[in-house]
């Protein structure tokens, strides 16, 4: 039994018994990977950093039959989201992405910078909600192989004129080409090819609001959804009660 150390995220937690989980981890050095969690749910556990949207420093025992968790050391935990059902309502659903469109051990570091910082704008409020998730949603994508074509109509290559997005052709496609595309205005664009092409420092150094926001939202949900073919509980729960 080989003895290995993570850094990750639990993005998903399942009760077994009366003391133990399984948890959901997104980790930098193993990917997505799933941990039995014994005891962690004893008053008396030390595994404090086992808990739901704690960043934190795993050891585990590896065999053949998985991971199981052997010590937990707290790097962050995004306390404010439980306070508020709205903000976890939020989280909820970015991990959901991860944990429904991601594939098992396979190493994403850039897909976990995205999702901390994410979180941690969240719980403090820095940006909207609503913003955040159109830009998860996007760079997200990007993020698992699905980076749209932004810069002229992936069909023919203009680059002038009235566009907009087609989920199936993978980007901007003009009226000429496909008339039944998303229509885009030239504000949507430019945030969209911010979110998609910035430098990770960058990501979320813009605003936007009115008509903008409510189209990059629209778009955004739409194209994640598509590429990655996932329809999560957690997004159709958050419009229900807040959208």
């Amino acid at each position: 039994m080989a003895v290995i150390e993570a850094d990750g995220v639990i993005i998903k937690e399942v009760k077994v018994g009366e003391q133990d989980k399984i948890i959901t981890v997104f980790t930098k050095q193993l990917g997505k990977i799933s941990v039995s969690a014994g005891g962690v749910r004893s008053p008396k556990s030390r595994l404090k950093g086992a808990q739901l949207f704690c960043y934190s420093h795993l050891t585990l025992y590896a065999s053949q039959r998985g991971y199981r968790l052997n010590d937990c050391e707290l790097i962050h935990t995004f306390r404010e989201l439980s306070d508020d059902l709205e903000l976890l309502s939020y989280a909820a659903y970015f991990a959901d992405i991860i944990a429904l469109g991601e594939q098992d051990k396979v190493p994403n570091p850039p897909l976990l910078q995205l999702f901390l910082n994410t979180l941690y704008l969240l719980s403090t409020r820095k940006k909207t909600a609503v913003l955040l998730k159109s830009i998860y949603e996007l760079r997200a994508a990007c993020l698992m192989g699905f980076q749209p074509r932004l810069h002229a109509c992936v069909r023919c290559g203009r680059e002038e004129g009235a566009f907009g997005i087609s989920n199936s052709a993978g980007g901007l496609v003009c009226r000429g080409c496909m008339a039944d595309c998303i229509p885009i205005s030239s504000a949507v664009l430019a945030a969209m090819r911010h979110i998609s092409y910035a430098p990770p420092d960058k990501i979320f150094s813009f605003q936007a609001s009115g008509e903008t926001m409510q189209g990059l939202g629209k778009i955004c949900e739409s194209y994640l959804l598509y590429q990655l073919d996932i329809r999560p509980k957690t997004l159709t729960f958050l419009k229900e009660l807040f959208t």
